[in-house]
């Protein structure tokens, strides 16, 4: 076990909201000197326990990798600080982490020689404990990338996905020919086996920034890339392409960040954002079906002011839950603010939108400064559990975020621009009507929002003003758990959880 460091919490909400534990918090995983720089990059989840790893600087500026173990509240269980002699470590956000079938850990991350200012992709295996089991370091042949004999080539992973054999997949990015530019960025991919060994490597040069690998029923896998335009591979079991399919609703697009999620029956959600030649930004998502090739629908959204990144890694992610439902989560700047926040947009299975929230910490102090989401899962009980950074601008600090939601994006009771008084919504259970009672009489309008289990809109409703009481007609709501969302100018006041019973 390794010893655990001292962390100074440097702002926590918590809250045991009706069963779903929420919170909101950063961090600096090196101490209390508030010059170290933490950049959480990946959440996994094993049994009870959660992973997060982290792209970090100590106060020497000396850099290190960080993975924490970490309880529902997000309370530090464990952490281990690591630190390979030969370079930096720096691990592409959300892809990074995946569980192996022997209950253990690897890391997909790169390594930055100090030598030769050069990228190779390195892999670290750990178990529960955070005991390291062992690491390799994997440097693209020279002949594949058009280098000469002896060059230093220059690869980054970017995915990684365990395959049945118990080896792994793993996706990246080289620069053609040995040439450091965005023209002479292409795709490959490397598949190792159980302890890392080397199997093959492919390299693709129509593939340009390729962002994620996932499996596919019949042995080979899917892929998806994106500049200028999105492409979606399909591969065979040794990486043989086999039929590509080119999507983007806006002509002359830019695609700059994607991700993949099966959802069953040869089935895959693909997400990624778009800037289009008319400046416009926002998400593009669409259901395909790999055993016709077809895109069953396919649609955008502008997700409040626009998508974008506050690193060198534009992230975006998608994840499908249990029903079917489909979660984007990104970085997005907000109209209000001159800073980016973390963004959850939630579609049902056909594409529509149910909803979209947006995160912010209370440490927030100035307009500029930004929040950037690298990662975000759905737990067990249906909420959403997210980690990132924040960056100050006053000061240039950079600390580790993570939070945690309900099942409707909310963090507990959120007080943003008016002082909301204590709240009851009586009945609970209810059967034909609630009371929502406020302590003192309401100043300005306030909306009532009422969403089922799922996320979807059942009931809205404006309550009076300089009132202490409005008694709400539920008579035509089926029997189920309802969330009562109030709001006011379109900011969340607060939520609360009912039940219907018929």
């Amino acid at each position: 076990m390794k010893k655990l460091i001292f962390s100074i919490l440097f702002f926590v909400i918590s809250f045991t909201f009706f069963g779903q534990t929420t919170f909101n918090r950063v961090e600096d995983y090196f101490g209390t000197n508030g010059r170290s720089s933490n950049f959480m990059t990946n959440i996994l989840k094993i049994e009870q326990s959660y992973y997060c790893e982290i792209d970090a600087y100590d106060t020497l500026s000396i850099p290190r990798m960080i993975i924490v173990k970490i309880d529902d509240f997000g309370n530090e269980l464990d952490k281990l600080i690591y630190k390979d002699p030969r370079g930096r470590l720096g691990t592409y956000p959300n892809q990074g982490m995946v569980e192996t079938s022997d209950s253990n850990i690897v890391i997909c991350t790169n390594i930055l020689y100090d030598s030769s200012h050069t990228w190779s992709g390195y892999l670290i295996k750990i178990d529960t404990n955070l005991d390291t089991l062992w690491t390799k370091v994997y440097d693209l042949p020279a002949n594949l990338a058009g280098c000469a004999t002896g060059t230093n080539t220059i690869s980054v992973f970017t995915a990684i996905k365990e395959t049945p054999d118990k080896g792994f997949i793993i996706a990246g990015n080289y620069y053609m020919y040995c040439v450091n530019n965005q023209t002479n960025q292409r795709g490959f991919l490397l598949k190792v086996d159980s302890l890392g060994n080397v199997e093959w490597w492919k390299v693709y040069n129509d593939v340009l920034h390729l962002y994620d690998i996932e499996l596919a029923d019949d042995g080979g896998y899917v892929m998806l890339n994106g500049y200028i335009y999105n492409q979606f591979t399909k591969l065979d079991s040794v990486g043989n392409i086999q039929w590509q399919i080119i999507s983007d609703t806006y002509a002359g697009g830019w695609a700059v960040a994607g991700d993949i999620a099966p959802c069953g029956n040869n089935e895959f959600i693909v997400a990624k954002t778009f800037e289009n030649s008319l400046g416009e930004n926002g998400i593009h998502t669409y259901k395909i079906n790999i055993t016709n090739h077809q895109i069953i629908w396919d649609t955008t959204y502008n997700l409040f002011y626009n998508v974008q990144s506050v690193s060198l890694h534009q992230v975006l992610g998608v994840e499908v839950n249990q029903i079917g439902d489909i979660v984007v989560w990104a970085t997005a700047h907000v109209v209000e603010s001159k800073g980016k926040r973390g963004a959850i947009l939630k579609l049902n299975s056909q594409g529509d939108s149910l909803w979209a929230k947006y995160i912010v910490t209370d440490s927030i102090t100035l307009l500029w400064d930004d929040l950037q989401l690298n990662d975000l899962i759905i737990t067990d009980d249906g909420g959403f559990m997210g980690v990132g950074y924040q960056w100050f601008g006053n000061s240039g600090q950079v600390m580790a975020w993570l939070f945690k939601t309900d099942a409707n994006g909310v963090i507990g009771w959120e007080k943003m621009v008016t002082e909301l008084a204590e709240v009851k919504v009586y009945p609970n259970p209810a059967y034909d009507y609630i009371n929502i009672e406020f302590k003192s009489p309401t100043k300005g309008a306030l909306d009532l929002t009422i969403y089922n289990s799922v996320g979807k809109m059942a009931k809205s409703y404006q309550l009076s003003e300089n009132r202490e009481q409005n008694r709400i007609n539920i008579s035509d709501l089926e029997s189920g758990i309802y969330f009562c969302e109030i709001t006011q100018n379109g900011e969340i006041l607060g939520v609360q959880k009912i039940v219907i019973i018929k």
